[in-house]
């Protein structure tokens, strides 16, 4: 049997679609930047269940039920920023060690997609152990993964030889993401505080002037009494 090129290779052998839609398919994922299974999901020419099928039964590979709470460690979030999940329609499920090197345990839509294994192993410095999962249940689970936590990735100085897709290089030291909650103080603001910030710096520039602001603030003040 001869290796399966792509999604749209693979839906065509498997009579779902037409090569003029596997062409059509590859041609607005390039254009575009997306991943196949994106472009394909956009068209409606197959199911979510019907792709889910033919990637069990032609390739063989672990399936991971990730409406299942429990199939998801929160920690392996920490290594791929969720837009990049969304992107790709993939979620972190689990970080191992193996012979030596961090391995990512990915649930993916599309496993036969070289360009978003890589781009993940690019982004974690981890080598892609992918897992199969069933598009409806995964877009679900990545909203719901990563709305339990706010991550950014910040740079962290490890002790480690660099990865062929991974580990950025900083300052002559070996980089690997970490993660934690993107906060920020002035979220915590009300509206008042806002507004009297904004209207301190405009004043402390010049652009306006604190009695003008008084004016309008005793006129809009009237108005508001006499409606």
């Amino acid at each position: 049997m001869e290796p399966i090129a792509d999604l749209a290779s693979l839906l065509v052998t498997s009579g779902l679609i037409a090569e003029s839609d596997a062409v059509r398919i590859r041609r607005d994922a390039a254009a575009t930047g997306r991943v196949q299974i994106q472009v394909l999901r956009e068209a409606g020419l197959v199911s979510d269940a019907q792709v889910f099928r033919v990637l069990r039964d032609q390739l063989g590979i672990d399936v991971l039920d990730v409406d299942d709470e429990a199939s998801v460690d929160l920690d392996a979030l920490r290594w791929l920023a969720q837009d990049m999940a969304d992107a790709h329609l993939v979620l972190p499920v689990r970080l191992d060690s193996r012979a030596g090197e961090r391995v990512l345990y990915l649930a993916m839509v599309d496993p036969l997609c070289g360009y978003s294994v890589q781009t993940v192993e690019r982004s974690s410095g981890c080598v892609v152990d992918p897992l199969l999962a069933e598009a409806g249940a995964l877009t679900r689970a990545i909203q719901r993964c990563y709305g339990r936590i706010s991550t950014k990735l910040l740079p962290r100085p490890v002790k480690a030889e660099p990865k062929p897709f991974g580990a950025w290089a900083q300052g002559g030291e070996v980089m690997e993401p970490e993660t934690q909650p993107a906060h920020r103080l002035e979220d915590e603001a009300s509206p008042t505080q806002m507004v009297q910030a904004l209207v301190n710096v405009l004043t402390a520039k010049g652009v306006i002037e604190g009695e003008e602001f008084a004016r309008e603030l005793r006129r809009l003040l009237r108005e508001e009494l006499e409606e």
